[in-house]
């Protein structure tokens, strides 16, 4: 493996953590911000 396929698969690896670790933060405030919607969805679909 060359210096810079080590490189880049270690950017790829944060990118996808960053995207991921985004993804969960946005989903808890989201989450938080519609707690009562998503009662009333879980109501209907329940």
């Amino acid at each position: 493996m060359s210096h810079s396929a080590v490189a880049e698969s270690v950017i790829v690896v944060v990118l996808l953590l960053t995207v991921v670790g985004a993804g969960r933060i946005s989903s808890v405030f989201w989450l938080r911000d519609n707690v009562g919607v998503c009662r009333c969805v879980g109501v209907v679909w329940l």
